[in-house]
Protein backbone atom coordinates (compact mmCIF):
# COMPACT_ATOMS: atom_id res chain seq x y z
CA UNK A 1 0.00 0.00 0.00
CA UNK A 2 1.34 3.44 -0.92
CA UNK A 3 0.35 6.34 1.33
CA UNK A 4 0.42 9.31 -1.02
CA UNK A 5 0.46 11.70 1.94
CA UNK A 6 3.80 10.56 3.33
CA UNK A 7 5.49 8.31 0.73
CA UNK A 8 9.16 9.09 0.12
CA UNK A 9 8.85 7.48 -3.27
CA UNK A 10 5.49 8.81 -4.39
CA UNK A 11 4.61 6.29 -7.08
CA UNK A 12 5.82 2.88 -5.98
CA UNK A 13 6.28 0.56 -3.04
CA UNK A 14 9.47 0.58 -0.97
CA UNK A 15 11.47 -2.47 -2.01
CA UNK A 16 13.85 -3.60 0.74
CA UNK A 17 16.40 -6.34 -0.01
CA UNK A 18 18.37 -5.90 3.20
CA UNK A 19 21.52 -4.15 4.38
CA UNK A 20 23.96 -6.30 2.38
CA UNK A 21 22.14 -5.60 -0.87
CA UNK A 22 22.01 -1.87 -0.12
CA UNK A 23 25.76 -1.85 0.59
CA UNK A 24 26.46 -3.44 -2.80
CA UNK A 25 24.20 -0.90 -4.46
CA UNK A 26 25.99 1.98 -2.73
CA UNK A 27 29.52 1.13 -3.87
CA UNK A 28 28.81 -0.14 -7.40
CA UNK A 29 29.42 1.99 -10.51
CA UNK A 30 25.93 2.07 -12.01
CA UNK A 31 27.02 4.11 -15.01
CA UNK A 32 28.30 0.82 -16.46
CA UNK A 33 24.76 -0.53 -16.85
CA UNK A 34 22.41 2.45 -16.49
CA UNK A 35 21.70 5.64 -18.39
CA UNK A 36 18.56 7.53 -17.35
CA UNK A 37 17.82 8.92 -20.81
CA UNK A 38 18.01 5.45 -22.35
CA UNK A 39 15.84 3.98 -19.57
CA UNK A 40 13.16 6.61 -20.12
CA UNK A 41 13.20 5.93 -23.87
CA UNK A 42 12.78 2.18 -23.38
CA UNK A 43 10.15 2.45 -20.63
CA UNK A 44 8.18 5.61 -21.43
CA UNK A 45 5.16 4.98 -19.18
CA UNK A 46 7.44 4.17 -16.24
CA UNK A 47 9.28 7.44 -16.91
CA UNK A 48 5.96 9.30 -16.99
CA UNK A 49 4.87 7.61 -13.76
CA UNK A 50 8.06 8.86 -12.08
CA UNK A 51 7.73 12.36 -13.60
CA UNK A 52 11.06 11.86 -15.38
CA UNK A 53 12.87 12.08 -12.03
CA UNK A 54 16.28 10.51 -12.68
CA UNK A 55 16.96 9.80 -9.01
CA UNK A 56 13.71 7.85 -8.70
CA UNK A 57 14.35 6.04 -11.98
CA UNK A 58 17.78 4.78 -11.00
CA UNK A 59 16.34 3.70 -7.65
CA UNK A 60 13.68 1.78 -9.56
CA UNK A 61 16.39 0.17 -11.69
CA UNK A 62 18.44 -0.79 -8.63
CA UNK A 63 15.53 -2.28 -6.68
CA UNK A 64 13.17 -3.56 -9.40
CA UNK A 65 14.65 -3.22 -12.89
CA UNK A 66 17.68 -5.47 -12.39
CA UNK A 67 15.47 -8.19 -10.90
CA UNK A 68 13.27 -7.99 -13.99
CA UNK A 69 16.22 -8.08 -16.38
CA UNK A 70 15.54 -4.62 -17.81
CA UNK A 71 18.07 -3.09 -20.14
CA UNK A 72 19.35 0.08 -18.49
CA UNK A 73 21.69 1.45 -21.17
CA UNK A 74 22.64 0.85 -24.78
CA UNK A 75 25.72 -1.20 -23.91
CA UNK A 76 24.45 -3.88 -21.52
CA UNK A 77 21.69 -6.38 -22.17
CA UNK A 78 21.44 -9.03 -19.47
CA UNK A 79 20.13 -11.76 -21.79
CA UNK A 80 23.07 -11.19 -24.15
CA UNK A 81 25.51 -11.26 -21.22
CA UNK A 82 23.99 -14.45 -19.82
CA UNK A 83 24.61 -16.13 -23.18
CA UNK A 84 28.25 -14.98 -23.37
CA UNK A 85 29.55 -14.94 -19.79
CA UNK A 86 31.69 -17.68 -18.24
CA UNK A 87 29.88 -21.04 -17.82
CA UNK A 88 30.64 -21.16 -14.09
CA UNK A 89 28.88 -17.79 -13.61
CA UNK A 90 25.87 -19.08 -15.55
CA UNK A 91 25.82 -22.21 -13.39
CA UNK A 92 26.12 -20.18 -10.19
CA UNK A 93 23.55 -17.49 -10.94
CA UNK A 94 20.96 -19.42 -12.93
CA UNK A 95 18.14 -17.00 -13.78
CA UNK A 96 18.88 -14.53 -10.98
CA UNK A 97 19.12 -11.56 -13.33
CA UNK A 98 20.32 -9.06 -10.72
CA UNK A 99 23.44 -11.17 -10.05
CA UNK A 100 24.62 -10.75 -13.64
CA UNK A 101 24.48 -6.95 -13.43
CA UNK A 102 26.63 -6.97 -10.30
CA UNK A 103 28.98 -9.56 -11.80
CA UNK A 104 29.48 -7.48 -14.96
CA UNK A 105 30.07 -4.29 -12.97
CA UNK A 106 32.71 -6.01 -10.82
CA UNK A 107 34.53 -8.14 -13.44
CA UNK A 108 36.56 -5.65 -15.42
CA UNK A 109 37.66 -8.13 -18.11
CA UNK A 110 34.03 -8.78 -19.10
CA UNK A 111 33.47 -5.17 -20.08
CA UNK A 112 35.27 -5.71 -23.39
CA UNK A 113 32.43 -8.01 -24.52
CA UNK A 114 29.78 -6.82 -26.93
CA UNK A 115 26.67 -7.44 -24.83
CA UNK A 116 24.51 -4.65 -26.24
CA UNK A 117 21.62 -6.94 -27.07
CA UNK A 118 21.56 -7.89 -30.74
CA UNK A 119 17.84 -8.63 -30.80
CA UNK A 120 17.61 -9.93 -27.23
CA UNK A 121 14.64 -8.94 -25.00
CA UNK A 122 14.96 -5.59 -23.22
CA UNK A 123 13.00 -6.91 -20.24
CA UNK A 124 13.00 -10.55 -19.15
CA UNK A 125 10.18 -10.73 -16.61
CA UNK A 126 8.01 -8.67 -14.26
CA UNK A 127 8.28 -8.50 -10.48
CA UNK A 128 4.85 -8.06 -8.90
CA UNK A 129 3.88 -7.06 -5.39
CA UNK A 130 1.74 -9.52 -3.41
CA UNK A 131 -1.32 -7.41 -4.15
CA UNK A 132 -0.66 -7.28 -7.89
CA UNK A 133 0.01 -11.02 -8.07
CA UNK A 134 -3.17 -11.88 -6.17
CA UNK A 135 -5.30 -9.67 -8.40
CA UNK A 136 -3.81 -11.18 -11.55
CA UNK A 137 -4.21 -14.73 -10.25
CA UNK A 138 -7.87 -14.26 -9.33
CA UNK A 139 -8.83 -12.64 -12.63
CA UNK A 140 -7.09 -15.33 -14.68
CA UNK A 141 -8.71 -18.05 -12.57
CA UNK A 142 -12.09 -16.54 -13.45
CA UNK A 143 -11.20 -16.37 -17.14
CA UNK A 144 -9.99 -19.98 -17.09
CA UNK A 145 -13.31 -21.11 -15.57
CA UNK A 146 -15.09 -19.47 -18.51
CA UNK A 147 -12.74 -20.87 -21.13
CA UNK A 148 -11.20 -17.44 -21.85
CA UNK A 149 -7.47 -17.10 -22.49
CA UNK A 150 -5.46 -15.73 -19.55
CA UNK A 151 -4.39 -12.10 -19.46
CA UNK A 152 -0.68 -11.30 -19.80
CA UNK A 153 0.77 -8.87 -17.25
CA UNK A 154 2.57 -5.84 -18.65
CA UNK A 155 4.74 -3.50 -16.59
CA UNK A 156 4.06 -0.39 -18.68
CA UNK A 157 0.32 -0.95 -18.39
CA UNK A 158 0.76 -1.40 -14.63
CA UNK A 159 2.72 1.87 -14.51
CA UNK A 160 -0.33 3.58 -16.01
CA UNK A 161 -2.49 1.90 -13.37
CA UNK A 162 -0.16 3.10 -10.62
CA UNK A 163 -0.22 6.62 -12.02
CA UNK A 164 -4.02 6.57 -12.08
CA UNK A 165 -4.16 5.19 -8.54
CA UNK A 166 -1.82 7.89 -7.31
CA UNK A 167 -3.77 10.71 -8.98
CA UNK A 168 -7.16 9.51 -7.73
CA UNK A 169 -5.89 9.01 -4.16
CA UNK A 170 -3.89 12.27 -4.01
CA UNK A 171 -6.63 14.45 -5.49
CA UNK A 172 -9.69 12.32 -4.59
CA UNK A 173 -11.11 12.29 -8.10
CA UNK A 174 -14.55 10.62 -8.37
CA UNK A 175 -14.03 7.29 -10.12
CA UNK A 176 -13.18 7.86 -13.83
CA UNK A 177 -13.51 11.66 -13.79
CA UNK A 178 -9.75 12.23 -14.12
CA UNK A 179 -9.79 10.26 -17.36
CA UNK A 180 -12.70 12.30 -18.71
CA UNK A 181 -10.87 15.53 -17.89
CA UNK A 182 -7.49 14.40 -19.28
CA UNK A 183 -8.33 12.44 -22.41
CA UNK A 184 -5.39 13.73 -24.45
CA UNK A 185 -2.94 12.98 -21.64
CA UNK A 186 -4.35 9.46 -21.29
CA UNK A 187 -4.18 8.99 -25.06
CA UNK A 188 -0.49 9.91 -25.09
CA UNK A 189 0.12 7.38 -22.32
CA UNK A 190 -1.45 4.69 -24.50
CA UNK A 191 0.60 5.75 -27.51
CA UNK A 192 3.78 5.45 -25.42
CA UNK A 193 3.27 1.70 -25.05
CA UNK A 194 1.83 1.06 -28.49
CA UNK A 195 -1.80 0.57 -27.51
CA UNK A 196 -4.85 1.39 -29.59
CA UNK A 197 -7.18 0.74 -26.65
CA UNK A 198 -6.86 0.88 -22.88
CA UNK A 199 -9.70 0.36 -20.41
CA UNK A 200 -9.74 0.71 -16.64
CA UNK A 201 -11.48 -0.90 -13.70
CA UNK A 202 -11.26 1.02 -10.45
CA UNK A 203 -12.61 0.72 -6.93
CA UNK A 204 -12.56 3.46 -4.31
CA UNK A 205 -12.76 2.20 -0.76
CA UNK A 206 -13.19 4.54 2.21
CA UNK A 207 -11.29 3.10 5.16
CA UNK A 208 -7.72 2.29 6.19
CA UNK A 209 -7.77 -1.45 5.33
CA UNK A 210 -7.37 -2.76 1.76
CA UNK A 211 -10.35 -4.79 0.63
CA UNK A 212 -10.37 -7.58 -1.95
CA UNK A 213 -10.54 -5.56 -5.16
CA UNK A 214 -11.34 -8.56 -7.33
CA UNK A 215 -14.61 -9.25 -5.54
CA UNK A 216 -15.73 -5.64 -5.93
CA UNK A 217 -15.16 -5.93 -9.66
CA UNK A 218 -16.79 -9.37 -9.78
CA UNK A 219 -20.03 -8.04 -8.32
CA UNK A 220 -20.32 -5.14 -10.77
CA UNK A 221 -21.47 -6.00 -14.30
CA UNK A 222 -19.35 -3.46 -16.17
CA UNK A 223 -16.22 -4.36 -14.20
CA UNK A 224 -16.93 -8.08 -14.53
CA UNK A 225 -17.33 -7.72 -18.29
CA UNK A 226 -13.94 -5.99 -18.54
CA UNK A 227 -12.26 -8.81 -16.59
CA UNK A 228 -13.65 -11.57 -18.82
CA UNK A 229 -13.69 -9.76 -22.19
CA UNK A 230 -11.88 -12.15 -24.59
CA UNK A 231 -10.65 -9.18 -26.65
CA UNK A 232 -8.55 -7.99 -23.70
CA UNK A 233 -5.14 -9.64 -23.87
CA UNK A 234 -3.02 -7.61 -21.41
CA UNK A 235 -3.46 -6.36 -17.87
CA UNK A 236 -1.62 -4.01 -15.54
CA UNK A 237 -2.75 -4.29 -11.90
CA UNK A 238 -1.85 -1.31 -9.75
CA UNK A 239 -0.93 -1.20 -6.11
CA UNK A 240 -3.32 0.30 -3.55
CA UNK A 241 -2.97 4.04 -3.01
CA UNK A 242 -4.09 5.65 0.23
CA UNK A 243 -4.98 9.35 0.48
CA UNK A 244 -7.07 11.87 2.39
CA UNK A 245 -10.81 12.30 1.95
CA UNK A 246 -12.48 15.15 3.80
CA UNK A 247 -16.08 14.29 2.88
CA UNK A 248 -16.09 10.78 4.41
CA UNK A 249 -16.15 9.96 8.15
CA UNK A 250 -12.96 7.90 8.01
CA UNK A 251 -11.09 10.72 6.26
CA UNK A 252 -9.25 8.13 4.16
CA UNK A 253 -9.63 6.82 0.62
CA UNK A 254 -8.02 3.74 -0.94
CA UNK A 255 -7.81 3.37 -4.71
CA UNK A 256 -6.78 0.49 -6.99
CA UNK A 257 -6.74 0.20 -10.78
CA UNK A 258 -6.75 -2.68 -13.21
CA UNK A 259 -5.78 -1.53 -16.70
CA UNK A 260 -6.68 -3.63 -19.75
CA UNK A 261 -5.56 -3.48 -23.37
CA UNK A 262 -6.15 -5.38 -26.59
CA UNK A 263 -2.70 -4.71 -28.03
CA UNK A 264 0.58 -3.22 -26.87
CA UNK A 265 4.20 -3.05 -27.90
CA UNK A 266 6.54 -2.85 -24.91
CA UNK A 267 9.93 -4.19 -23.85
CA UNK A 268 8.22 -7.01 -21.97
CA UNK A 269 5.55 -7.69 -24.60
CA UNK A 270 6.86 -6.53 -28.00
CA UNK A 271 4.56 -6.49 -30.99
CA UNK A 272 4.95 -9.64 -33.07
Amino acid sequence: MVDVRTAENPYDVDWDYGLDYNRIVSYTDWSLVFDAEYYMEQFPMLAYQYHYDKDLLIRHFQTVGVHEGRQGNAGFNVADYMAKCAPDARELYGDCYAAYYFHFMNIETDRSMDVSGNGQPRQMTAVLTIMQAKELRQINKLRESLGVESLVFDSELAAMGNFRGWVDAAEDWPMHDWLKAHREEAYQMMVSFGSTYAGENTVKHYGPTPNNWYYNYYNSKDHYDAMVDPKNAYIGCSNAYLGSCEHKPSGIVLVEFDMFSYDIGTALNPKQ
